[in-house]
């Protein structure tokens, strides 16, 4: 499935839901830091690299929009006891109490977004009288060696499973009898 592809995410979504009925679980794990290429001044630090409106509007679409599109199409088939589970690269009290690094300016935003999102969405839920114990979730893995950094992280993919894997299989609280 392509995130940036609404066509891909509708087929996504009718393919699971004609084959399986519904989703019980719902992983969003895709991200992107979008840079400028370097302007030669003082490298991966280079602010203009990562504060310009060009890498802002390509980061904010993957990491937000793209994600909020995504959960729009998939949420209509979640099941009772469905869990969603959003990874990003936040831990949630980090950009209240310390803010974020200017260099990673609008990296940073999405991640921000994707927390209040994550609170408005099982707020909602919580409300929905048509939905039963939905919980939705937001992890951060910690500093993973994947794409997005070239690798540079200090812990494997299959290292950090373990908080998106718990958040997925968390058991029901309550039956769709109560």
């Amino acid at each position: 499935m392509d995130v940036g592809d609404k066509k891909s995410i509708e087929k996504a979504r009718d393919t699971i839901k004609e084959k399986h009925g519904g989703l019980d679980v719902l992983v969003n794990n895709a991200g992107v830091l979008q840079l400028l290429p370097e302007s030669g001044n003082s490298g991966l630090m280079d602010l203009k690299r990562y504060l310009s409106i060009q890498a802002g509007k390509a980061t904010f679409e993957t990491n937000f929009l793209d994600l909020l599109d995504i959960c729009n199409v998939f949420f209509p088939i979640l099941r009772d006891h469905a869990r969603v589970v959003h990874i990003r690269i936040a831990k949630t009290g980090n950009s209240v109490d310390h803010g974020y690094p200017d260099f990673f300016g609008p990296y940073s935003m999405t991640k921000i977004s994707v927390n209040a999102l994550t609170r408005l969405q099982q707020r909602n839920l919580d409300g929905d009288k048509n939905h039963t114990d939905i919980i939705v979730n937001a992890c951060c893995p910690g500093h993973v060696a994947t794409d997005l950094n070239n690798h540079s992280g200090t812990r494997t993919v299959e290292e950090r499973t373990d908080n998106p894997v718990y958040l997925a299989t968390l058991p029901a609280t309550r039956s769709s009898e109560d």
